[in-house]
């Protein structure tokens, strides 16, 4: 009869609270068991309450980085006039019509008319009229429809308008094929396009490698 309880006091707690074996310990006073439940993995049943998952601090926003100043651009529209000097520390585009010396540490673009000596690091003339030296700290592009009387001084030129001047430039001059020069180049490499004409004295920067070919002659 003790056996029949304890197998259905068993099956009336596993159905109850989950428990998978009682465990005898000590003899009771009735002459049965004293149980002590245990869990199927042998060890005490502790339930504990569910643990809270706290939220997860959030990381401030990288702030963005400061984006880099380029150099600012001064423009001269079309249709405007001035008389005077122009120095800037940036770009420079003329559109307009310029009595007076343009003298930029960035790039100049001249769609224009100027009268004057025009300074700065890369050059960009594009149907423009000029009337003064242009000289280019880095490279100076000229197309077929502009206009130049004055010299040209950079490292690298490519011409393909009207030139009455001097062209030097320390690494290369090119003429394209609607080029015309009057005046002499001086240069490292000089490159003629078929239909460029050029009437003056050219002189290639290289006489020591022209005097070693030819000292054994």
């Amino acid at each position: 009869m003790v056996n029949m309880s304890v197998k259905r006091m068993l099956a009336t707690l596993k159905s109850l609270f989950g428990i998978g074996l009682i465990a005898p310990v000590a003899l009771s006073a009735f002459g049965g068991f004293s149980m002590l439940a245990v869990n199927e993995g042998g060890k005490k049943d502790r339930r504990q309450a569910p643990a809270v998952e706290e939220p997860a601090a959030e990381e401030p926003a990288a702030s963005p980085a400061p984006a880099a100043k380029g150099m600012q651009k001064t423009t001269v529209s079309a249709g405007t006039s001035i008389t005077g000097t122009i120095s800037s520390d940036g770009h420079v585009e003329m559109l307009g019509e310029m009595k007076g010396d343009i003298d930029a540490k960035g790039n100049v673009r001249i769609c224009g008319q100027v009268t004057g000596n025009v300074q700065g690091n890369n050059i960009e003339m594009v149907a423009c009229r000029v009337q003064g030296n242009v000289t280019a700290s880095a490279i100076l592009t000229m197309d077929g429809e502009s206009v130049l009387v004055g010299d040209i001084g950079a490292a690298r030129a490519t011409i393909n308008g009207r030139v009455k001047g001097n062209v030097t430039t320390r690494e290369a001059a090119v003429f394209n094929q609607n080029a015309m020069l009057l005046g002499d180049v001086t240069s490292e490499l000089v490159t003629i396009d078929q239909g460029a004409v050029i009437h003056g004295a050219l002189k290639v920067l290289r006489d020591k490698e022209i005097e070693k070919a030819f000292e054994n002659l």
